[in-house]
């Protein structure tokens, strides 16, 4: 019981820190704003490529920038951008102002990826941390934006005109030279914490919460005969992957260390033994409150418990011989990097090869 007296109070309050230090400082008690070591995870590190020109060079890269953000490259050199998110607002900033497109961070990335020849960018669903930056690199690039209605209204609210962007339709296959996305509705992980739909266009900066969820999707990338599956959000819609075949999934994590061991166990048998996978890259785990500047952490353990997740995932992967990489940030990789026993995947018609690119907008949103 907790003294009502004041002096009792302050006395009780000083001996509660003590022993809470105390008891920190012997690892029984983890700090809520301590970000957890991921070291013993260190063998999962997914190489990175030396070489990614010339005849030896793989046929698809991606890099990874945090959260799942995700840049894929054919060999021809045209690229599609998953969600670009770079900004990286703080917390403080998150929790309780408002934020924007960080202008100077997205052309930082946009030099540091070597100025790619974005035909696309798409997220699967439109919360600020997947959808934020993602018009504003469509804007610059001249790159179709791809998502939901609540998507597009991010797109229009930065001046994005509507021949710029699709709205996406259920397990219909959109063509991007070599590359082809095909949209399945999903469930966002739990917690969803900016539920709704975003209706009218904004314009930044504005509250976090005004970037809500919309429609979630789980996303097929098909690349010469290859499929890439990337779950963006830790959430499934039962049953909805069955049938649809993936070489690779992105798979995010966030939130899953909170989660009873029977939901991660049923997460990864809806998307990963249910598209017959033989390769898992675990994206959606680090701590997005940090900008790329800074080496890539977990979640603190106030939001997640990383290691916990990541250590399920290993056993069930492990018990369905599934291999499990953690990508390196910003380096160029081969998802089918040596992956044996390739599948075939569902044939579909092909679409023009040719992308369509977009001239700037007259007033570009980060020349504002």
């Amino acid at each position: 019981m907790i003294p009502t007296h004041p002096r009792n109070s302050v006395r009780w309050l000083a001996g509660a820190g003590i022993l809470t230090g105390l008891f920190m400082a012997q690892g029984c008690i983890r700090s809520p704003l301590a970000h957890p070591s991921i070291t013993s995870f260190k063998g999962y590190t997914q190489p990175a490529l030396a070489n990614t020109s010339g005849s030896d060079a793989p046929a698809l890269t991606v890099r990874f920038m945090g959260a799942s953000s995700l840049l894929f490259t054919d060999r021809d050199g045209t690229s599609i951008l998953m969600d670009g998110f770079v900004s990286r607002p703080g917390m403080l900033r998150v929790g309780i102002g408002r934020i924007r497109p960080n202008c100077g961070r997205i052309r930082q990335a946009h030099t540091r990826l070597g100025e790619p020849n974005l035909a696309a960018v798409f997220a699967g669903h439109a919360h600020y941390d997947h959808a934020m930056d993602a018009p504003v690199w469509a804007q610059m690039s001249g790159a179709t934006l791809v998502g939901s209605r609540s998507v597009t209204m991010l797109g229009r609210g930065i001046g994005l005109p509507d021949s710029q962007d699709v709205i996406v339709r259920e397990g219909i296959p959109i063509q991007f030279g070599r590359f082809e996305l095909t949209f399945i509705e999903s469930v966002h992980g739990l917690p969803d914490r900016y539920p709704g739909t975003v209706y009218e266009p904004f314009e930044p900066p504005a509250k976090t919460t005004a970037w809500q969820t919309g429609l979630v999707y789980s996303v097929f990338v098909r690349h010469r005969g290859r499929s890439i599956l990337v779950q963006s959000t830790a959430g499934y819609k039962p049953g909805a992957l069955r049938g649809r075949r993936a070489d690779v999934v992105y798979l995010a994590i966030g939130g899953l260390g909170r989660q009873p061991l029977s939901v991660i166990d049923t997460y990864w048998t809806e998307v990963v033994r249910a598209t017959g996978a033989r390769r898992v890259i675990l994206v959606h785990w680090d701590d997005f409150f940090r900008g790329l500047d800074e080496p890539l952490l977990p979640t603190i353990y106030g939001g997640d418990d990383v290691p916990r997740s990541m250590g399920r995932i290993a056993e069930l992967a492990a018990a369905d011989s599934v291999q499990v990489l953690i990508p390196p940030v910003w380096d160029h990789t081969d998802p089918f990097q040596d992956l044996p026993g390739l599948m075939l995947t569902d044939t579909v018609p092909r679409g023009p090869d040719t992308p369509t690119f977009h001239p700037p907008a007259p007033k570009p949103y980060c020349s504002r």
